[in-house]
Order: C-alpha cells, then structure tokens, then sequence
C-alpha cells in the first residue's frame, strides 16, 4: 500500500505502474486528492475529493 502510488510500481507482470501515479498527479493539480483503503480480504476503496467550483450565473 505506501507504494501504490508511486511511479512505476506494478502488481500485474504487464504492468507500466502509471495509471495511480497519473490519477492522483492529476487530481493534486486541481486542488483535489485521491486516496484508498484496503483491508486484507475485503479489497480496496478509491475516494477521490475534488473542491467545489461556485456556480456561474
């Protein structure tokens, strides 16, 4: 878990261990983050916080 989001760190062979370290680098540049939790046996649960934008009227 501490290095899942870590640029090139991969749990399939085939793997680029990209796509995590993009998403959260993506969501960081909004002002926002991506976390998880995981429990053995019960999988893992993404939560992605993104700040609100007020509405244009």
């Amino acid at each position: 878990m501490p290095q899942l989001f870590e640029p090139f760190f991969a749990t399939k062979q085939d793997g680029l261990g990209m796509g995590l370290a993009i998403c959260q680098t993506t969501m960081e540049a909004h002002g926002g983050r991506l976390t998880v939790q995981s429990a053995p046996g019960d999988g893992a649960a993404f939560r992605l916080e993104v700040p609100a934008i007020p509405r244009q009227t």
